[in-house]
């Protein structure tokens, strides 16, 4: 299946070198860095989060002020661990509208959908998606990933954004069929990957591997790329955690220098992974009780990163818990601020795109995430403004449901 799948990427690559030559040459930024500076960044170096932070004048203490407040001007060339397209990683995780897995991102993937996604991002100062890959539509339509993936970092691109894809899931219904392709907004919910019965089974790895040795390989030189996700969430849980370790290897094996990360739920979670080591750690906070929880667990993360002297990302955040509004529909502007003025290397909001919970349970509660209805419209123009900073101001707002969505409570 490597072999199927690994044709010739020359093509791909000479268009993204000849974009950022044009790039250089017009002036054009991408994410806050000229061209030649964001490649200069993909260096890897022995630089810490602390040089990372310092060499952007950012303090590596509580500065109070907009880790994104710099100019492009004013910034110089990254040289740190990890290949960002800016000094700091403000990013969301992005599912289109109507997908509920990973597995639909890519089997329903719609180009011009993608390209207005990315200007969504964009208008937030985003400059980085979090994204789930589908080793199940890869193993099913190998081409058709490999075009539609390639696609989207080409487009990522010349946006100015940087894409961090996770490569398996451990939440979620088994890959069936029926489950990756069920697109029944009751019945459709996240999808773990690869199955079960594969983590179990050692012999059955083999599959999971030539996907993790064929991305990396395709992938791992592209500036678009920050770094790869081996698995969302994997927890303590033993079989789980030998086939991320042994993932972690194949990826490393296939590329020496592409960033490799784990979406932890918890930094004392990545004490797990050593051989080889994270370049980047990450931690989940979805709802903290309140801002005084959020703001203590960013300067704990702060102080891990320093004491490891390794990248932090606090990749899922949305609101607070606390009332009003009601705590099952959007809020970040309870979270946004004291994020971003934190020295945290980086944050990935829950969610682009405005829709129903991904899993099951807060669905069937009535949790409602994302800052953009399909048309651009925010769902609450404070939300937008408070994640874009820099006194950004968003006329108009729908705070309803998605017209998509047959709900009686919907203003669309």
């Amino acid at each position: 299946m490597v072999a199927e799948n690994a044709d010739d990427d020359s093509g791909s690559r000479d268009v993204s070198t000849r974009r950022r030559r044009y790039l250089a040459l017009t002036g054009v930024t991408l994410g806050g860095l000229t061209a030649v500076t964001w490649a200069a960044s993909r260096n890897r170096t022995s630089a810490g989060p602390a040089d990372h932070r310092a060499a952007n004048g950012q303090s590596t203490g509580r500065s109070g002020q907009p880790a994104d407040s710099t100019t492009s001007e004013q910034q110089s060339p990254i040289d740190s661990p990890v290949p960002t397209v800016s000094d700091r990683v403000r990013g969301a995780i992005y599912l289109p509208a109507r997908a509920f897995n990973g597995y639909q991102i890519w089997a329903f993937y719609d180009p011009a959908e993608t390209r207005r996604d990315l200007r969504y991002a964009t208008r937030l100062r985003l400059n980085a998606l979090r994204t789930f890959a589908s080793y199940e539509y890869w193993r099913d339509h190998p081409e058709r990933y490999r075009d539609r993936f390639d696609d989207f970092l080409d487009a990522a691109g010349d946006a100015g954004v940087a894409v961090l894809p996770v490569l398996f899931e451990s939440i979620g219904d088994a890959p069936t069929e029926e489950n990756l392709t069920d697109r029944n907004l009751e019945t459709s919910f996240a999808v773990h990957s690869p199955d079960r019965r594969i983590i179990r089974d050692r012999s059955r790895w083999g599959g999971p591997r030539s996907f993790v040795e064929w991305f990396a390989a395709r992938y791992g030189d592209r500036d678009e790329l920050l770094a790869l996700e081996i698995m969302n969430e994997p927890g303590m849980v033993d079989r789980r955690v030998a086939f991320c370790r042994a993932m972690l290897r194949t990826a490393r094996n296939a590329h020496a220098t592409v960033p490799l990360t784990m979406g932890c739920r918890d930094l004392s979670f990545t004490r797990q992974y050593s051989d080889p080591a994270l370049d980047v750690l990450q931690f989940h906070h979805n709802l903290p009780r309140t801002v005084e929880d959020m703001r203590a667990a960013l300067d704990a993360a702060v102080r891990h990163s320093n004491r490891t002297d390794t990248p932090v990302w606090l990749s899922e955040w949305q609101r607070t818990r606390q009332r009003p509004p009601d705590p099952m529909l959007p809020n970040y502007e309870s979270l946004a601020g004291t994020i971003r003025d934190s020295d945290l290397d980086g944050d990935f909001l829950w969610q682009l795109l405005l829709k129903p919970a991904y899993m099951e349970r807060p669905r069937k509660a009535g949790r409602l995430n994302g800052v953009f209805h399909e048309d651009g419209v925010p769902y609450s123009a404070a939300d937008a403004a408070a994640i874009a900073g820099q006194d950004e101001h968003f006329d108009g707002e729908r705070r309803g449901w998605p017209s998509w969505i047959a709900d009686p409570d919907t203003d669309s």
